[in-house]
């Protein structure tokens, strides 16, 4: 397997994830069943503009004595560009349901869930080179950001002749934890607040949970269709949010080594 060097070349907008959150903040599995969030088939741009810090000029005898900087005290505001309108994306954000009208599909819009909307996570990803002065310059490889916990809304695509974006507009709330919920240390990691994560993989990131049915140990499987490339690639397992250190790994899904009924499974991996 391939350590990733870090430096890398990004284009595009390839994939968006929104995951449901429990009540501890990780994705919220309701079975044994692999949970993957639900994916949007439009995205086509995620659009941070990050708050950029406070700078103070120190002045005296009429001039520019010195600069400092002091961190920002607001936050980023963030949006993302989809191309199609996908109700259950719209459900989830909102915190309403999409309800069946005989064979059609209904969601409300402008609802009395407005200022109640549910916190979710995102993780969206994109293609990149690595422009490393490694052996491995010029090989493909994938840039993924993740916010843990955001509240998103949306602006609804209107009518027209021309293709019309739905707009997500997105508020990262701060953050002591990464999703599947180890908390951030300041000896190792140097800070213990972050409103998102950026990472570079060497194949296609995926975030999943399950949830434990019984206090015995199981295989939690991954989705057919995506296995780990290797179980080299399978970076974190957490219970609970707790490190699982002695975890067995296979390219098709993890056992725990202990779990109680009801537990959450998270685990960070790439598939080929």
């Amino acid at each position: 397997m391939t350590a990733v060097s870090g430096v890398m070349l990004p284009v595009g907008a390839r994939n968006l994830t929104l995951f449901a959150l429990d009540a501890n903040g990780r994705p919220a599995a309701s079975s044994t069943s692999v949970y993957e969030g639900v994916q949007s088939l439009g995205i086509k741009g995620f659009n941070p503009n990050w708050a950029t810090p406070r700078t103070i000029d120190h002045a005296g005898q009429d001039s520019l004595l010195q600069r400092d900087v002091l961190p920002p005290i607001t936050g980023s505001a963030m949006t993302l560009n989809v191309s199609d309108v996908d109700l259950a994306l719209h459900a989830l954000t909102s915190g309403t349901n999409v309800i069946t009208v005989g064979e059609a599909k209904e969601v409300g819009l402008m609802t009395d869930k407005q200022g109640y909307e549910p916190q979710v996570a995102i993780a969206v990803w994109q293609q990149v080179v690595d422009n490393s002065v490694t052996a491995v310059a010029g090989l493909r490889r994938w840039r993924l950001i993740v916010i843990p916990k955001a509240l998103v809304t949306r602006s609804s695509q209107g009518m027209g002749e021309n293709t019309i974006d739905d707009v997500y507009n997105v508020v990262a709330q701060i953050t002591r934890q990464r999703l599947w919920g180890t908390t951030l240390v300041k000896a190792t990691d140097g800070y213990v607040r972050a409103q998102a994560f950026e990472y570079m993989c060497e194949h296609n990131p995926a975030i999943v949970s399950w949830k434990a049915s019984s206090g015995t140990p199981a295989k939690m499987l991954f989705h057919a269709d995506r296995p780990a490339q290797a179980t080299a690639k399978i970076h974190t397992v957490t219970v609970q949010g707790v490190a699982d250190a002695t975890v067995t790994k296979a390219v098709d899904g993890v056992t725990p080594t202990a779990v109680t009924t009801g537990d959450i499974i998270t685990c960070f991996y790439e598939y080929a």
